[in-house]
């Protein structure tokens, strides 16, 4: 039987698992919750991938105890060497035939390897954040990806929290909002059912979860306004790019992950970069800036 190699996207929400053959063809998909070990603990984690993994097995008709030839895990909080030491060694103990060999990078990394095998800038704008720079010789510049006690900055989680702060702060005579909150106070009591600044704590504190907590950043989005060309034209991007095309995935970075696994034990899986990617917006800075 030819080798079938196994992909797995892991969010701070949701997750997917995907099955590969070599030559690219998606056998199997499946979805699972969050599988990010640093909020959830090891132990949830690897059984939410075993689990979709297992299921993808039957979806693509394969048997469940024949090991894949390769696992490769793109994981939010995939970065801490120890971290990811430990979650392989446990599945491999927990789940001996889930696959013969693993490897785990991050979720910015296998978005990467799913949308080009050159190199380039990735930002991850999920429930968390985190952005990686992967140059040609393969080697990477990063910054952010600490979660949201240190960070997050540009994510779902950041940015409903930075809205609710501004409530509060602008409600506590604290500090006077830069524009008017009508519409973000409005979205806050809608999203989260509460009348007043009171009824917040419960979402705060005792029934606090993140990835709910930060849904109510697509409340918020129904307000913006298109930014980005006037954005893309201001000093800070003048002389330093020819320009840049932002991309969006088409597919799962589940399949870099695969991908990437492969390359891993020395086998490829080839993957159409053209589709698992679509070009959203492009700007072209001129000669005179």
């Amino acid at each position: 039987m030819a080798s079938v190699f196994g992909g797995v996207e892991g969010g701070g929400t949701h997750s997917k698992a995907v099955l590969v053959a070599g030559d690219g063809r998606i056998l199997a998909e499946t979805e699972g919750p969050c599988t990010n070990h640093w909020l959830v603990g090891v132990d949830i984690c690897i059984e939410a991938i075993n689990d979709m993994v297992q299921r993808a097995k039957l979806e693509a008709g394969l048997e469940p105890n024949t090991p894949l030839r390769s696992l490769g895990m793109s994981l939010s909080g995939g970065e801490q060497r120890d971290a990811i030491d430990r979650l392989i060694a446990d599945m491999k103990t927990r789940f001996p035939s889930l696959s013969q060999d693993y490897f785990i990078t991050t979720d910015a990394i296998g978005a990467m390897a799913t949308a080009s095998n050159h190199g380039g800038i990735v930002l991850i704008s999920g429930t968390g954040s985190n952005c990686k720079m992967v140059n040609p010789d393969g080697s990477q510049i990063g910054c952010g990806g600490w979660g949201h006690m240190m960070g997050d900055e540009g994510s779902a989680f950041w940015i409903s929290h930075l809205a609710v702060k501004t409530v509060f702060d602008a409600k506590d005579n604290l500090a006077t909002p830069p524009h008017d909150i009508t519409y973000v106070q409005k979205a806050m009591e809608e999203y989260f059912q509460v009348t007043d600044l009171m009824g917040m704590l419960p979402h705060l504190y005792r029934n606090f979860q993140k990835s709910q907590f930060a849904g109510l950043c697509r409340k918020l989005a129904e307000g913006l306004t298109e930014v980005l060309a006037r954005v893309a034209s201001s000093e800070k991007f003048k002389g330093r790019f020819h320009g840049y095309r932002l991309l969006t995935l088409q597919q799962s970075s589940a399949l870099g992950g695969a991908s990437l696994g492969a390359q891993s034990v020395g086998a490829t899986v080839t993957l159409d970069y053209v589709a698992n990617a679509s070009v959203f917006y492009r700007h072209t800075f001129h000669s005179s800036q």
